[in-house]
């Protein structure tokens, strides 16, 4: 987690830096042509996941009223992938909450299950522990 702080404090010096709404904390919010929230990652290799935490976010900001498009920066790789909120994924955000909501109301977690990415997840205590 401290390499990817140190990682976004370099790269985007010149604009607002972590906004937080609704308990969420956006990595970058700036101004290009509209409002653009950007998600720093130190690497591309849960892609899927990081373009997903940057739909929550841009699914949030709609739900306050605020348009926004979303920029997923990888700025040791030196790449950066566009991310914008379909009706789609907004229907795929309200299923996941409602699952969310469902574990949540179980006398017992679930069982845990080791992933390959465990090792590196920064939540890995809440499961492992």
């Amino acid at each position: 987690m401290l390499i990817g702080r140190i990682i976004h404090e370099e790269s985007y010096e010149r604009d607002w830096r972590e906004v937080l709404i609704e308990g969420a904390k956006l990595d970058v919010v700036r101004k290009r042509s509209g409002l653009q929230v950007v998600e720093v990652k130190k690497s591309s290799k849960l892609e899927e996941p990081a373009k997903w935490q940057l739909k929550y976010y841009l699914y949030l900001l709609r739900k306050a009223g605020v348009k926004a498009m979303g920029l997923v920066s990888y700025p040791k790789e030196g790449t950066a992938e566009e991310v914008g909120l379909s009706e789609e994924d907004v229907e795929a955000l309200e299923e996941a909450f409602k699952g969310i909501e469902k574990v949540i109301s179980l006398e017992n977690p679930p069982e845990a299950e080791r992933k390959p990415y465990c090792r590196r997840c920064s939540y890995r205590d809440f499961c492992w522990v």
